[in-house]
């Protein structure tokens, strides 16, 4: 049997691939200025805003006082925590703040057939 070794930031790196690939929202999206202004106008207004991924709602961030949460369905987080575990929480947080120009404190997964869970950060 032959053993691979990857290191830490080989597997943040895949991960970070993998999000690119699979889960950019089907509009605007990057860490430019303007898309920037239009997420933080949109917030502003409505309180939050969702994302969608091939037609389906993926996920949603959303502020009241102090939180700044970031809740994503089913259709994402369990496909990501059936290949990565919960290794890919944080690098999905820094991957949609530097995309948004959104804070995020709180992540909470919505996973199909499990009980809620939350990340604070």
């Amino acid at each position: 049997m032959m053993k691979i070794i990857i290191t830490e930031s080989k597997y943040e790196e895949g991960i970070l691939n993998y999000l690119k690939a699979n889960y950019r929202p089907e509009y605007a999206w990057g860490p430019e200025p303007h898309i920037h202004s239009f997420y933080k106008i949109d917030v502003k207004k409505y309180g939050g805003i969702d994302f969608y991924v091939n037609g389906q709602s993926g996920y949603g961030y959303q502020v009241n006082k102090r939180d700044r949460v970031l809740n994503i369905d089913s259709l994402v987080c369990d496909p990501l925590y059936n290949l990565f575990g919960y290794k890919w929480v944080p690098i999905f947080k820094e991957w949609f703040e530097e995309n948004t120009g959104l804070e995020v404190n709180e992540i909470v997964l919505f996973p199909e057939n499990e009980e809620i869970k939350s990340f604070k950060f």
